[in-house]
């Protein structure tokens, strides 16, 4: 037996499979929440790209000016 859902909360309507079924306006809000989402991935990934060429291009500058990483000592 399905226990009864939180005081105040609709439960969702059942398929035929007796399976939780969503709501057009649920998989409409879900899908605007994951483009949200994707877009920021995307975004992040862009950023994290656009830092790491300068970090490169920052570490091949010094190295061409003669710094030297390798041993510590600046």
């Amino acid at each position: 037996m399905t226990p009864p859902p939180p005081t105040g909360v609709n439960p969702a309507p059942r398929g035929h499979s007796g399976k939780q079924v969503a709501s057009g306006h649920q998989c409409k809000t879900l899908a605007a929440a994951m483009t949200r989402l994707s877009t920021r991935f995307r975004e992040m990934a862009r950023l994290t790209s656009v830092n790491n060429q300068l970090v490169i291009g920052c570490l091949e500058a010094a190295g061409n000016n003669g710094w030297d990483f390798e041993d510590g000592d600046g």
